[in-house]
């Protein structure tokens, strides 16, 4: 059993690196999620708006701060020269570079630009979790995934109707989850040319091996995140970032133009209500409470989309498990004990099943709550699907916020904002009673 402690909310508040997508600033811009070098004025787009910053620091009009603007240094050479303005010219034009970007541990990484052209003939993307499939279909990369790792759920069971052709797209299962030199020559007999996934999968050999390759295949691994926070990244760093690398800002202006307008409105609607604290139970199938797994924060500065999507709502974890990424086993019983405001159950699994329906999934899940009212758990509880709270996270939350604070926060208008978001990123065509219904929305257990 994995010890826990009692914790108080963290807040992070940098222009860089944060703990939600605002930064905090007095002007509410987001923090910035753009990690590519040149992006000199450290904001979300690359553009001439960041070659006139290098610009100005070149005719001696400004100092370069390396502080505040560490990505102006576009070629990575601790100084800023005409190359590094000749180089984002040479971005902003679509011309071939190398580009550099701050990969999940703050250390330089590079990407063959612009890495669409890595794609060409029968060369394909690989990634990790349905997350990765979402990333790449709002970029217009979708169809250039062809093998999946790793994921949620079987590649065999993941429903076509969410995710067309996927039929087409081959799975492989690494030893153990850890990709190793192994899984690197695998990827190369398959044309894999890009690969996204999550630092925890990836062994020191199959890292090692694309480096000391990287000269003769090119292959181009994305050392940002799909379905954690760690250490002040996320997925929504990872889809900005990847936005720019394969030359398709148009794709991702929108996503950043919602979190933009999400972040004002949970701020909005959750600035005069009462901080709640919660839990956050892990399900999927085939669990119960023998033994009760946690998300919750651990102690490495990396934890799981659940975690990240509740804090940006005034919840307060009742406890902290005390393992690198705060996902392991708790004592039901010191949990009830605790007796958190609400339970906020992750079900894992589901959403993107085609083996189970709506009805099926939430009999389930529900059949776990049970086991809570049963141990005297009397305080409402949950349901959170995980495959929700990552890209859709802000909206999800909005609406997991007005169940929580249902006498302050409008239920219709956050909903309205749930459903945007499923027709503007997921080619989602059913309507909001569809969507309410469905195995991607919250709801909350009331037996």
């Amino acid at each position: 059993m994995v010890a826990i402690v009692a914790i108080a909310a963290i807040v992070i508040v940098n222009p860089f690196k944060g703990g939600s997508s605002s930064g905090g600033d007095d002007d509410d811009d987001l923090r910035c999620l753009l990690r590519v070098y040149g992006n000199a004025d450290m904001n979300n787009y690359l553009d001439n708006d960041d070659l006139a910053f290098i610009k100005e620091i070149l005719d001696g009009k400004n100092a370069w701060d390396p502080v505040n603007n560490p990505l102006a240094d576009a070629d990575c050479d601790d100084k800023i020269t005409q190359n590094d303005y000749n180089l984002v010219s040479k971005f902003l034009n679509g011309q071939k570079a190398t580009m550099y970007y701050l990969d999940w541990d703050d250390e330089v990484a590079s990407v063959d630009y612009p890495l669409g052209n890595q794609l060409a003939g029968a060369n394909g993307i690989a990634v990790s979790f349905t997350t990765g499939l979402d990333i790449f279909r709002i970029l217009g990369y979708f169809d250039d995934v062809t093998m999946m790792t790793n994921s949620d759920i079987a590649v065999a069971d993941i429903d076509p109707e969410l995710y067309p052709g996927i039929e087409d797209v081959k799975a492989y299962s690494a030893p153990r989850m850890r990709h190793t030199a192994d899984t690197y020559e695998m990827f190369l007999e398959n044309n894999v040319k890009v690969f996204l996934s999550e630092k925890k999968f990836l062994d020191e050999t199959f890292i090692t091996a694309v480096e000391e390759d990287f000269d003769t295949h090119h292959f181009n691994l994305i050392k940002l995140p799909t379905n954690r926070y760690m250490d002040g990244i996320c997925w929504e760093d990872t889809l900005v970032t990847l936005g720019v690398m394969l030359n398709a800002q148009d794709k991702t202006a929108p996503y950043i133009e919602y979190l933009e307008k999400m972040d004002e409105k949970i701020a909005d609607v959750t600035k005069e209500v009462a901080n709640k604290s919660c839990l956050i139970p892990y399900f999927a199938d085939g669990y119960d409470l023998s033994p009760l797994y946690l998300d919750t924060h651990g102690t490495s500065g990396v934890y799981t989309a659940d975690v990240y999507t509740t804090e940006l709502l005034p919840l307060v974890s009742a406890i902290d498990l005390k393992t690198a990424d705060g996902f392991g086993e708790a004592d039901v019983e010191q949990i009830i004990a605790k007796n958190p405001d609400c339970l906020v159950v992750a079900a894992f699994g589901y959403a993107t099943s085609k083996s189970w329906t709506e009805d099926a999934y939430k009999a389930q899940v529900s059949e776990m709550c049970a086991q809570f009212r049963a141990l005297g758990y009397n305080k409402p509880i949950y349901v959170l699907p995980f495959e929700s709270c990552v890209l859709a996270g802000p909206a999800f939350a909005l609406v997991t916020a007005s169940m929580i604070w249902d006498d302050s926060i409008s239920s219709d208008k956050a909903w309205k904002e749930f459903h945007s978001f499923f027709k503007d990123f997921m080619d989602y065509e059913g309507s909001l009673d569809d969507l309410k219904s469905s195995k991607f929305a919250p709801w909350q257990y009331t037996a």
